[in-house]
């Protein structure tokens, strides 16, 4: 009696522990899957955040490209302006330069009128054709006069040295030589050029400066370099 009574215990102890053993286990699986639940919801709460953070980049790249354009059109707008602005202020320039000649010739005008009638209005005339001719000319900007009233100047055309020469007249064995287009347009005369020398004279206006060497007419109209 007393065996089975001792027998009974354990089966009752082994029990105990057998069910103490499996609420454990019960637990440590709820608290694993606790954990596996957060884990999935961090997970779909990053994706999400990562969509609208590529939303947004996609969104303000796009808008970067927008204001770009934009920045773009507006610039193109100023440049035009500004182009229209340097006409505008070239015919200003050519009107002004004019008009001094026209106050004298005014002035003729008025000193003479009581003397011949006829004599003022040929000067009246004349100066109408002349307005008119001054008139038609646009946005012509002079940039320099230098040297007598016949001769050309051109640049080297086969490279980018920016040098200036000029051809003063219409037969010379001299040209003139600028280092840059801004020491031409400020020089006075010739101060700031070099003289080059060239073998024979050349004659008329048709040259040209390729690579550093001249091309020319010679005064028998033969054409060397």
């Amino acid at each position: 009696m007393r065996g089975f009574a001792l027998l009974l215990a354990l089966v009752y102890s082994a029990t105990a522990q057998h069910q103490a053993l499996i609420d454990y286990l019960e637990r440590r699986l709820l608290a694993i899957e606790d954990r596996i639940s957060l884990w999935q919801e961090q997970t779909t709460r990053y994706a999400s955040e990562l969509r609208e953070l590529k939303q947004q980049m996609v969104s303000q790249l796009e808008s970067l490209d927008k204001e770009k354009e934009t920045l773009r059109t507006t610039l193109d707008g100023v440049g035009t302006r500004v182009d229209r602005v340097e006409r505008e202020l070239d015919y200003l320039e050519t009107q002004n330069g004019a008009q001094p000649c026209v106050d004298v010739d005014d002035k003729l005008i008025e000193q003479q009128v009581t003397l011949v009638k006829e004599k003022q209005k040929a000067k009246y005339f004349k100066l109408t054709d002349c307005s008119d001719m001054i008139s038609s000319i646009k946005a012509m900007k002079i940039l320099k006069r230098v040297g007598g009233p016949k001769g050309m100047w051109t640049k080297d055309t086969g490279g980018a040295s920016g040098k200036v020469y000029i051809f003063n007249g219409t037969a010379e064995e001299t040209i003139n030589e600028f280092a840059t287009v801004q020491d031409f347009t400020r020089s006075a005369g010739f101060s700031l050029s070099t003289d080059l020398k060239i073998p024979s004279s050349w004659k008329g206006t048709g040259h040209v400066v390729y690579n550093n060497h001249v091309y020319y007419c010679k005064i028998m109209f033969l054409c060397t370099a």
